[in-house]
Formats: structure tokens, sequence, C-alpha cells
């Protein structure tokens, strides 16, 4: 197999680029072609695209409060293209936490 200049293979080297089931697409032909890179609304909020995280957790809350970690984490997805972060793991109250660092609701 051939690779690439680092020496890491390539799915051209791999699959052979004029390969029928190889395609890369140009990414100024996906944003004008695909529903994905198209605005979307919710409610009153319009988003730029669809591309959206599912909430999940992160495993960088403390004992049930948002932390600079997490807010980097949230951050840096959002400078890598995602339109819109979600939350997961927060509790509506202390003691209906599943474990001692999940979020929860407060003032």
């Amino acid at each position: 197999m051939r690779g690439n200049r680092a020496g890491q293979d390539t799915a051209a080297s791999i699959v052979g680029a004029g390969h029928p089931r190889y395609h890369v697409a140009r990414r100024d032909t996906l944003e004008t072609q695909s529903p994905v890179f198209t605005p979307a609304r919710i409610g009153t909020l319009v988003l730029r695209h669809r591309l959206i995280r599912a909430g999940c957790y992160e495993g960088l809350a403390r004992d049930g409060n948002v932390t600079e970690e997490l807010l980097e984490h949230h951050f840096q997805l959002a400078r890598g293209g995602i339109t819109m972060t979600t939350l997961g793991y927060c509790a509506v109250s202390a003691d209906g936490r599943g474990f001692a660092h999940e979020l929860w609701m407060r003032d």
C-alpha cells in the first residue's frame, strides 16, 4: 500500500483513487448541495447550519458545578464548526443526581 508523506495510509492509497466506491467531495460542493449546511430554526433560535452535538457526559464538571474545562470543551466544539452543543447529565436537584459530580440546576 502507498501512504501519504507522513507515512500514514490514506483512503485513496488503500482503495485506489480510481475505485468506483471512492469519491472525495469538495468542501464547497458539500456546503452548497447538502441540507446539513443549510440554516435551521428552533423556535426563535436560528442556526447557521445543522451540525449539532448531542449531550453526553464529558466528565468535566466538579461537585455539580460548571468548570472552566467544561466551558473550554464546548468552546472548542464551536470553534471546530459545531453550531450548537447541549449538556447531558444535568439534574434538576442535588438529590436527583446519579453521581456526585453531575451538574444540577440551581440559582
